[in-house]
């Protein structure tokens, strides 16, 4: 009984015991005026997030900046990170 209490107690002293660490996926778009990026996120570690570059009128998505063509795309989170979308104009 005694090793659980302590345990119950070390556990209240801290954030969270079996929480995942969380990390920030950033979605940009190399000119909003051409399109946005859905997916954004403050996310669990390990977390699969689906991110998505939408293009405006007159305007298309050519690739992520780190070469990455496909759209949507699945990332899985394993550190703080930026994705950009690279749209150019028609």
């Amino acid at each position: 009984m005694k090793k659980a209490l302590l345990l119950i107690a070390l556990c209240a002293g801290l954030a969270s015991c079996n929480d995942a660490e969380k990390y920030t996926l950033n979605c940009e778009s190399n000119n909003l005026a051409w399109g946005t990026v859905e997916g954004a996120g403050y996310y669990p570690a390990g977390t699969v997030v689906e991110i998505k570059a939408i293009p405006n009128e007159n305007c298309t998505f050519e690739r992520w900046l780190d070469g990455n063509k496909s759209n949507p795309r699945t990332v899985t989170v394993e550190h703080s990170i930026t994705y950009t979308a690279i749209f150019s104009k028609n």
